[in-house]
């Protein structure tokens, strides 16, 4: 038996690469969240922010504005991904490549 495969739950790699990253992903989002949270309740206890600082009704223009063309690029990129079609062994691939064509060659690294 493989030492490797002692460690594969669903039957491929493969999916247990992907299951591990999205319960990455939902660590990263629940501790942020939390934190979010924590941040809020303490800038409403300072008297920072009112209340409903954040309601929607409670931002300006170009504050809805921003949140929304931010929204709009988070779900163009979730989209993206559930919709390419390159090869699934280099998932975005061509996305990859293009992106790396943009960066400038003396750009600093980080």
């Amino acid at each position: 038996m493989n030492a490797d495969a002692e460690f594969v739950y669903f039957g491929s790699p493969e999916v247990d690469r992907l299951v591990s990253l999205v319960w990455q992903l939902a660590q990263e989002l629940y501790v942020t969240r939390s934190r979010l949270i924590a941040l809020e309740g303490a800038l409403i206890d300072r008297g920072a922010l009112p209340a409903d600082g954040l309601e929607p009704s409670a931002l300006t223009e170009a504050t809805r504005q921003a949140v929304a063309k931010d929204n709009r690029a988070t779900m163009e990129r979730l989209i993206r991904v559930i919709t390419e079609t390159d090869d699934h062994r280099v998932p975005m691939r061509e996305q990859f490549l293009t992106a790396l064509q943009r960066v400038p060659r003396d750009a600093p690294n980080g």
